[in-house]
């Protein structure tokens, strides 16, 4: 696990709305305080660690207390149960544990903008497995479920402009049968090294792809390739975008360094807490978030507008949530 969290929006979409992207236009506005008011009431049961233990596409998921304070804000960590067989040491023997384990991603939901922060936790569930188990506890006769949309920001190359410092470039280039062909026949400009080097890796090296990098690996934050070299180099390879696999520029236009793609530029809102530790603890995560809130506002304030400017309000009211399900689904107490 890393310090690293991501953004995303909580919002609502008909029940019956399948697939997998959305438009503006399907997301609906609904009590999402309510529903984490309601859930959270669940702790007082007695059966509480039945109901709340559930099996999501084959994976048993569970949900913690929540860590609240006087902010908007509440902590929620979920967990998955870890599978196979643990051991601990004792007295220099590996035992087993007999305990049950779980990978933990943490949530962080503020209840008056509807916006999380999710911790980046590869072994424990991801969003689409946390928004499928909320989902499950939503009424049967209720027409809408929750949808958690990530919050993505556009970084484009074409959109950096003329940064201050340029501290990397890396290219990645295809060389696929058909480009050998176009570059066996001739260029579509001949001028610029970078086509000769790909034509003579083509044709006298046979290289089915290259990696090339361009920059500082140690240097003063004022250390910078030349501007405008970087632009010709980016034009001239415009030329022949078919062999662009990827272009990745690491820049700075303030006292913060950023990232820029030439393909596949939109990315989650992330941002990255100054703790040392395999594990951000939920009650870490709920002191701090506000750091992170007001320190990305500008990366995902656009995505988030464009999303609820367009939400619809949802009229009927939910009751009660779903307390039960297939016992055969949850894992052993």
């Amino acid at each position: 696990m890393s310090n690293k969290v991501e953004f995303f929006l909580c919002t609502f979409i008909k029940k019956d709305c399948e697939g997998t992207y959305f438009k503006n236009n399907d997301y609906y506005k609904g009590d999402l305080k309510k529903f984490f008011e309601g859930l959270y009431d669940i702790f007082d049961r007695e059966d509480t660690k039945k109901i709340l233990s559930r099996n999501i596409s084959g994976k048993n998921l569970v949900v913690s207390r929540f860590n609240k304070n006087q902010s908007e804000y509440i902590s929620i960590p979920f967990g998955k149960l870890k599978k196979g067989v643990t051991f601990h040491m004792v007295d220099d023997t590996l035992q087993q544990l007999d305990t049950k384990l779980f990978e933990v991603t943490s949530m962080v939901f503020d209840t008056v903008k509807n916006i999380a922060i999710i911790t980046k936790n590869r072994l424990g569930p991801n969003y689409t497995q946390i928004e499928e188990y909320l989902n499950s506890f939503i009424p049967k006769d209720f027409e809408y479920k929750i949808k958690i949309v990530p919050l993505l920001e556009d970084i484009s190359i074409k959109n950096v402009g003329t940064p201050k410092y340029i501290k990397k470039v890396d290219l990645r280039l295809r060389l696929d049968d058909s480009t050998k062909k176009q570059y066996g026949t001739g260029l579509k400009s001949n001028k610029g090294q970078i086509n000769s080097f790909v034509d003579y890796s083509t044709n006298q090296l046979n290289s089915t792809d290259i990696s090339i990098s361009f920059g500082f690996h140690y240097g003063k934050k004022e250390d910078s390739l030349d501007i405008e070299c970087v632009k010709n180099l980016i034009e001239e390879l415009e030329l022949n975008e078919e062999i662009i696999n990827q272009i990745t520029l690491e820049y700075y236009n303030g006292e913060k360094k950023k990232t820029a793609l030439y393909k596949n530029s939109s990315l989650i809102v992330d941002y990255y807490f100054d703790f040392r530790g395999e594990y951000l603890p939920s009650e870490y995560l709920l002191n701090n978030c506000e750091a992170a809130f007001q320190s990305e506002v500008m990366r995902y304030r656009p995505r988030m507008i464009e999303i609820k400017s367009n939400e619809k309000s949802i009229s009927q009211v939910m009751g009660p949530l779903k307390l039960d399900w297939n016992p055969t689904e949850s894992f052993e107490d």
